[in-house]
């Protein structure tokens, strides 16, 4: 689950056993969310291998070679630039979209003109940015490079476990029902807020537009971290919560009170 692997949802979704059977389905994920928000956007998410093409040579007559991380470097420049770029979009509740490298890679010896510099980098997307276009974005770097800096050749791999970006209407059956559900059992308003990272809902939404928003006890900032924990009394809530929201979304009559 933490990397989107092939066995997990992806692999649900192929064998059919999460479909959409009826147009008002719905499905609810369980993740933490303070136990105070309601998470109905989420950013996407691209990793991809840039390898930058040298040419190794002795390095004392560092002319005859081709500097694999020198002509790198000035990749990373290009991704900064595009980062700042990227600031200026906008959305009512996510932070702006962003890319950065991640790990550097490169040469082999001391004595070395390094031929090769890999660089991983990730992409954050928001809701209505495809892989398509970031795959473009780095495609017109490369060519930006190229016309500068005749020598600049590079590869580019997509690394497994990308993640759409996905976004629910909070108008949304499912949405409304969890909120007057938490409203009954905690007595506060719940916050309808975009998630900086990825769930397995965004395949869910994206592949069979199957609503799912994400909703949970625990606190997000512990998230993978060594004392990651629920505190018992939100589990109890927790269930009563998603009781009352079924109920809610099924739209069982009798009780207003309910």
């Amino acid at each position: 689950e933490e990397i989107c692997g092939e066995r997990g949802i992806l692999y649900l979704l192929e064998a059919g056993y999460i479909k959409k059977q009826r147009e008002d389905d719905m499905g609810l994920n369980c993740e933490p969310t303070n136990f105070k928000e309601i998470a109905i956007a989420t950013k996407g998410l691209l990793k991809v291998d840039i390898t930058v093409h040298g040419k190794s040579a002795f390095g004392a007559r560092p002319w005859l070679g081709i500097n694999a991380i020198d002509k790198a470097n000035k990749l990373i420049h290009k991704i900064r630039d595009l980062n700042e770029t990227l600031k200026s979009i906008r959305h009512p509740i996510l932070n702006p979209p962003s890319i950065m490298v991640a790990i550097i890679e490169g040469g082999h010896a001391t004595n070395i003109v390094p031929d090769y510099c890999k660089v991983t980098v990730t992409r954050r997307l928001l809701p209505g940015e495809t892989k398509e276009e970031c795959l473009k974005e780095f495609q017109d770097i490369f060519d930006q490079l190229k016309k500068e800096d005749p020598e600049f050749e590079a590869t580019l791999n997509i690394r497994d476990g990308f993640r759409p970006p996905a976004e629910v209407s909070k108008d949304t059956v499912v949405c409304q029902a969890v909120a007057k559900a938490h409203k009954l059992i905690r007595g506060e308003d719940l916050a309808f807020v975009g998630s900086e990272g990825g769930t397995d809902a965004s395949h869910v939404v994206n592949q069979i537009k199957l609503p799912m928003p994400v909703y949970g006890p625990g606190e997000d900032h512990r998230i993978g971290m060594i004392d990651e924990c629920i505190k018992l009394d939100d589990v109890v809530d927790a269930v009563k919560v998603y009781a009352l929201t079924i109920y809610q979304a099924l739209g069982i009559k009798g009780k207003e009170d309910l």
